[in-house]
């Protein structure tokens, strides 16, 4: 009892955790972000006191925004599904053979769990991409802007076209992963009433 209580103490101190970093990370933007009129508009945009500073904060982004959470996400993905392939080994040598069935309904509920989980890897990765490609492009844009005026006209023409639609492709990731949370757990109650059905028949 105490030392489930323990566990429970330690799972939410890194929740906590989990989220002051989160706050951590995005509060470069009360900072960098400001208003401009532009074409009678105000729109929020970022407001840096020099290059060398735009293009540290960009390379953050790229840094804490995608590579390390997509590393993150895959590692840990990889660990798991190494995880459970050894123990479903290690379980299909012991079990009997009348457990055959309920063992593949355990399978199926995996499969939906892996599923479930390269779902949102692939989204994320194809969602966000275009989001730091732009970054890309913004650092470029800045580092060109004095030696070379042409490809930096050309780049910004392209980051005006496109950049507000890598954005709205990464609010669509936000938007997509409740309901690949939802299509998964559907998937999942149904292999559970499919596996109780059996047990009790």
């Amino acid at each position: 009892m105490i030392l489930h209580r323990l566990e429970r103490r330690h799972k939410r101190l890194q929740l906590i955790g989990i989220w002051i970093l989160a706050f951590a990370f995005s509060l470069p933007v009360f900072f960098t972000q400001g208003l401009k009129d532009k074409d009678g508009l105000q729109r929020c945009q970022r407001e840096m006191e020099s290059q060398s500073v735009e293009v540290t904060v960009l390379l953050f982004e790229i840094l804490l925004g995608f590579v390390i959470p997509f590393l993150t996400m895959l590692t840990c993905y990889l660990w798991l599904h190494i995880g459970l392939r050894q123990k479903a080994k290690s379980t299909s040598l012991t079990r009997a053979p009348q457990d055959q069935e309920p063992r593949n309904q355990g399978t199926n509920v995996w499969t939906y769990k892996k599923r479930l989980v390269i779902s949102i890897i692939v989204a994320f990765f194809l969602f966000w991409t275009p989001v730091h490609i732009i970054n890309v492009i913004d650092i470029v844009t800045t580092l060109t802007k004095t030696s070379h005026p042409d490809v930096h006209s050309q780049l910004k023409s392209f980051r005006r076209v496109y950049g507000d639609t890598s954005k709205t492709l990464a609010l669509l990731n936000c938007c997509l992963n409740p309901f690949l949370y939802a299509i998964s757990s559907a998937n999942l109650m149904k292999c559970f009433r499919k596996r109780s059905f059996k047990i009790s028949d």
